[in-house]
């Protein structure tokens, strides 16, 4: 009768064991989010460090241009691009990412549950962070980037009369010089052709966004883990795209650039994703914290020996 009885007092201390894991990996996870937010908020209230490096760098391009970038008017626009900038990626690895995490399938006694919600922080984390670092890009060092094209355009509005004193950004702003450089702009942010492994990517930006809208027939191995990944990357594409119709129609270029980026990596991801389901592909997922996975499964087991025996 003893023997019989020890099998049931085993699966009970296992299962107890797997409980009180899940329970503390959600509470660890959790703080490590946390604590990703708050050094994003910190960073956003510290704002654009001043000057940036930039300022005091020779300037390769016209020297009509680096009087341009010399100017404290023109630096001064720079820096309104890079705020406007650092409040919205913040935005993105604030309010956006944990507003995806609360959609995840959650269950805080669960710890495989603990696992593919952190998986998933991890991917958004990724992703979020390099599409604010790819957005706007403005620093002016040459007349190749954003910056140094901004310069070389007021550089033409001045030697076709425009004049540079006083608040000349405005006036700038008004004349055809400018209306070509955002033109120019907009059509490298909204050109997917811009991701390196697709150099000949003949898609529009509404093309990439809507790989994400297709019907998704998965196995049942991959609900442990890709379905919740699919349905984020899909959010958050979404999410993204609804912002940029939005930022596009009103030419902000640092929220609009942003928007493209996720849009991307979200497809992208969405993609891979897709042909890489199944239990054993989910354990080999970016991200995924497989030495807690090993850790833990031998901390329970061990519970439950010495808790039987």
């Amino acid at each position: 009768m003893k023997f019989r009885i020890i099998p049931v007092v085993f699966i009970i201390f296992l299962l107890s064991g797997y409980i009180i894991a899940g329970y503390a990996r959600h509470h660890i996870y959790e703080g490590v989010i946390q604590d990703h937010v708050a050094q994003r908020i910190a960073f956003r209230e510290e704002g654009i460090e001043k000057p940036m490096g930039w300022e005091d760098f020779e300037y390769i391009g016209s020297p009509e241009a680096a009087a341009v970038v010399s100017d404290p008017v023109f630096q001064e626009e720079i820096y309104s691009l890079w705020d406007e900038w650092l409040v919205y990626s913040t935005e993105y690895n604030t309010d956006v990412l944990l507003s995806l995490l609360e959609e995840v399938d959650d269950s805080q006694w669960n710890v495989w549950s603990a696992y593919k919600k952190f998986t998933i922080f991890e991917y958004l984390r990724s992703v979020l962070t390099a599409a604010g670092n790819l957005g706007l890009r403005l620093a002016p060092y040459d007349d190749a980037d954003r910056g140094g094209t901004l310069a070389e355009s007021v550089a033409s509005w001045e030697a076709a009369g425009g004049n540079r004193e006083g608040d000349w950004v405005e006036r700038y702003k008004q004349s055809p010089e400018y209306k070509t450089w955002l033109t120019h702009i907009f059509d490298e942010i909204t050109d997917p052709r811009g991701i390196p492994s697709e150099p000949f990517d003949p898609r529009t930006m509404e093309d990439v966004y809507m790989e994400t809208k297709q019907e998704v027939t998965l196995p049942f191995s991959s609900f442990l883990l890709q379905k919740d990944m699919l349905e984020t990357q899909q959010k958050m594409t979404e999410r993204a795209y609804n912002q940029y119709t939005v930022h596009l129609s009103e030419q902000d270029i640092p929220r609009t650039d942003i928007d493209a980026w996720v849009i991307r990596f979200g497809s992208s991801g969405f993609c891979e994703t897709m042909t890489n389901c199944g239990f054993f592909n989910a354990l080999r997922t970016g991200g995924f914290p497989r030495r807690d996975l090993v850790f833990d499964t031998c901390l329970i087991i061990g519970f439950a020996l010495v808790s039987t025996f």
